[in-house]
């Protein structure tokens, strides 16, 4: 993988996690505690991405295909169901989905923990 491309992986991961804090901040200013909060349960491409390893065309490229992780168009956003793909991460056929080299991360929290 090239520095552009690890550059751009990079970007994906922060975006997924600036967007996960700005949920619980938008939370929070609303006046919940973050503890109470429940995570979203479906998430976006870029996210999802981020959540996999991989980049978000590599995921719209399985959906063309017909694999990967399962999904739901709402409009023309593609969510994915945040339980769907940590259970296809676990799976041991996922990593024989991911491209060369790419390898899911073994623990990556999706969302910052909310109780310490």
């Amino acid at each position: 993988m090239d520095d552009v491309s690890r550059l751009r992986a990079e970007v994906v991961r922060l975006r997924a996690e600036v967007s996960a804090l700005a949920w619980e901040v938008r939370a929070v200013r609303r006046g919940a505690e973050l503890g109470a909060l429940p995570a979203p349960s479906m998430i976006r491409r870029a996210e999802a991405a981020a959540l996999l390893g991989v980049k978000p065309g590599t995921l719209a490229a399985w959906a063309r295909d017909g694999r990967g992780p399962p999904y739901e168009v709402f409009g023309k956003r593609a969510l994915y169901p945040v339980a769907a793909l940590q259970e296809w991460r676990g799976q041991s056929g996922a990593a024989r989905e991911l491209p060369s080299g790419a390898k899911p991360p073994a623990a990556m929290p999706l969302f910052a923990d909310s109780t310490g």
